[in-house]
């Protein structure tokens, strides 16, 4: 799993004021790489969440650096959590869905 992270400042203009991040990447089939519309992308035990674009891109905001514990879920694709740390410093995620059928048939 490879996770865009980017860094933007909040609008906080107090001293102090905490810095955020946004979490980017893309959602694609495991099997066939396909860019997968429609994913869930859920930051677990918080509000923020966010779905894929027709091209499997995706952009959660306003994180404050921290581990976080990512779901990503997709109707016919087997979930994929995974706990990620999320710092200051850009990065780029790759999210792969393995297709349930596809699962089963390879049994």
């Amino acid at each position: 799993m490879i996770l865009g992270i980017s860094s933007a400042f909040a609008d906080n203009t107090g001293e102090g004021a905490a810095k955020t991040v946004t979490l980017s990447g893309k959602v694609i089939d495991k099997t066939n790489q396909e860019t997968l519309a429609g994913a869930l992308i859920r930051i677990e035990g918080t509000d923020f969440e966010a779905y894929t674009d027709f091209d499997g891109n995706f952009s959660i905001s306003g994180l404050i650096p921290d581990t976080y514990k990512v779901k990503c879920s997709l109707i016919s694709y087997s979930d994929r959590e995974e706990e990620i740390k999320i710092d200051q410093k850009a990065e780029d995620i790759e999210i792969s869905l393995q297709n349930i059928a596809a699962d089963q048939t390879s049994r």
